[in-house]
């Protein structure tokens, strides 16, 4: 799923000549998600595609996975415009867009209110942090997830 995001993504942002990094922990191998595949896959594009949409040329945006007892985090991290404090509560509200940015990119003001529709119906929440105008962007979708049982056999010594 976010595999599949971020290389639909890689295009528009290689266009911009932005760098995508990514970083996964290791526990992620061992974790199961429970959840439509095609609905997770949109949450994870239309983040990147905002990333990437409000990073500017030679940007970078920074995608992590991380498990951490029941839950996997995904975070989708950018060096862009960044996002006013005032802002930050109306972020995931159905066409709110700040409309004082400098960079007018188009778009209805749903990619984020869907993200949050989709996640929350996962069982999961989506967050954002910034620390204002020009200082980039974090959204953090944190979603339920089930370990898998190590089923091999311990041989005795």
């Amino acid at each position: 799923m976010l595999h599949h995001a971020i290389g639909t993504s890689t295009p528009a942002a290689a266009a911009k000549g932005i760098d995508i990094a990514e970083n996964s922990d290791e526990n992620v191998r061992l974790t199961t998600i429970y959840g439509d595949r095609n609905r997770l896959t949109q949450v994870f594009s239309n983040l990147l595609t905002n990333a990437v949409k409000f990073t500017p040329q030679d940007g970078l945006i920074e995608v992590s996975l991380e498990s951490e007892g029941e839950h996997v985090y995904v975070s989708v991290k950018d060096n862009g415009i960044g996002i006013k404090p005032e802002f930050l509560p109306a972020v995931f509200e159905r066409f709110r867009q700040d409309r004082s940015t400098p960079a007018q990119n188009g778009g209805l003001g749903l990619g984020l209110a869907i993200v949050r529709q989709l996640v929350e119906m996962h069982g999961g929440t989506v967050s954002v942090r910034s620390d204002g105008s020009g200082k980039g962007s974090e959204f953090i979708v944190e979603l339920p997830a089930r370990q898998q049982a190590d089923l091999r056999l311990a041989h005795p010594a």
